[in-house]
């Protein structure tokens, strides 16, 4: 080897290691942004899921709600319809 080759071949193996450095930073730093962006996402999701669960049941709750007092009023209106029925037809009968 000459001087000139030897230092090529010195910078070349140089340039390999430390491209080889860099692109092993790159990787670790992209699977470390990727596993936060998976966390992240992964976090926001069960929120979003909490969120729609409880929605979920606040609107079964007030539909059970509505629906037992429109059951009521209308077992209300149901009496007093049959009521009124009752002494209308008396009246006729009597």
């Amino acid at each position: 080897f000459s001087d000139i080759q030897l230092c090529y071949c010195l910078y070349f193996s140089d340039s390999i290691v430390y491209i080889s450095v860099i692109f092993g930073y790159s990787i670790d730093y992209i699977s470390v942004i990727f596993s936060y962006s998976i966390v992240y996402i992964s976090v926001i999701f069960s929120y979003s899921i909490d969120y729609i669960s409880v929605i979920f049941s606040y609107s079964i709750v007030y539909i059970s709600v509505i629906f037992s007092y429109s059951i009521d009023y209308i077992s209300v209106i149901l009496s007093y319809s049959i009521v009124y029925i009752s002494v209308i037809l008396l009246s006729i009968f009597q």
